[in-house]
């Protein structure tokens, strides 16, 4: 790789492109991108202002191959396929909020309708392609979520999903609670959906920035928080909470809590991340492997082939299931 933000004279990627298709164009946002073929590219967004020096729009984009600095220009529609990230971040949230501020026009004393930004956002994935996420509150609210958004990085298409619960924060404020003996610090959230229940879900960091616990907490409950050394961990940790919380087997809108009696057919342990994960088929279910955390249940450790065991787990069609309560009944009758 040649051409780098911090390279020398003509190699400096910022000063070739200058030079290179962008001369008297504004430009803005270098991503580092990878094509189908593995070759390395500088994507570098231009943009025009649409009032003045305000209202920047991004128009297209320049492509430096980072080897050879050979630079092509092209306009939004036109974008290789590979291309990621063409709209700046920074320009979206900025629209995001003009939207929210003048939905009802200049003058709107009663703020009726009008939203904000939460004050962070995130890059994510989805079905092979890049969106920008932000939530969503109404304003003059303090803990109250109206919602979240989902802008296409290219197109610049958005998709807004209408939600009422906590903020990002608020769930933020509620995971480092539940570990608070622990000064972790909890990254910005994300939205994804548990059994049905919208739920957010973030890292805790030590002061070195390093990960050593996962979070999910309920949008809706921002209280109903799970955590745990491992995703699976603090996953089948937040469905006890819902299914305490909620007083009944049902979890959200699709999660029903199933129980199965049945005898051990084959049972294993593996070490994932750190931590400790057993595996068992039953005899009078060959199809589905189940799946838990050492620190579950301690009779995990003593289990094995021909014991009689009582599981809880939320329904699903996958034939991995993650369970979220274990019982050896050998142990439990003795």
């Amino acid at each position: 790789m040649k051409y780098q933000p911090n390279a020398y004279i003509l190699d400096n990627l910022e000063r070739h492109t200058r030079f290179s298709g962008g001369l008297f164009t504004g430009m803005t946002d270098y991503s580092f991108e990878i094509d189908d073929s593995g070759r390395p590219y500088w994507v570098v967004t231009t943009y025009k202002n649409l009032v003045g020096y305000s209202l920047p729009e991004a128009d297209g984009v320049i492509i430096v191959d980072a080897g050879t600095g050979e630079s092509i220009k092209y306009g939004i529609s036109d974008v290789p396929k590979w291309v990621d990230r063409v709209q700046p971040a920074d320009f979206i949230m900025e629209q995001i909020s003009n939207r929210g501020n003048y939905i009802h026009g200049l003058f709107n004393f009663s703020n009726q309708d009008k939203f904000q930004t939460a004050e962070q956002s995130a890059i994510i994935y989805n079905s092979g392609r890049c969106y920008l996420y932000t939530g969503l509150t109404s304003v003059g609210a303090d803990e109250s979520e109206t919602g979240f958004m989902l802008v296409d990085m290219v197109t610049k298409t958005p998709y807004r999903y209408q939600i009422s619960g906590a903020t990002e924060y608020a769930a933020q404020q509620s995971a480092q609670g539940k570990v608070q003996n622990l000064h972790y610090a909890a990254s910005f959230p994300l939205i994804t959906n548990v059994d049905g229940q919208p739920t957010y879900f973030m890292t805790l960091k030590d002061n070195a920035g390093l990960i050593k616990q996962y979070a999910f907490v309920s949008v809706t409950d921002y209280t109903s928080v799970g955590t745990g050394e491992t995703i699976g961990s603090a996953m089948s940790n937040y469905q006890s909470v819902l299914k305490n919380t909620s007083g009944s087997s049902e979890i959200g809108t699709g999660g029903q809590q199933q129980e199965l009696q049945g005898t051990i057919d084959r049972i294993s342990a593996e070490i994932v991340g750190g931590n400790t994960v057993y595996s068992m088929i039953l005899k009078e279910e060959p199809n589905k492997i189940f799946t838990a955390v050492a620190d579950l249940s301690p009779e995990l450790v003593l289990t094995r082939e021909g014991d009689t065991v009582k599981l809880s787990y939320i329904k699903t069609d996958h034939a991995v299931v993650d369970l979220s309560a274990f019982d050896n009944l050998k142990y439990t009758q003795s």
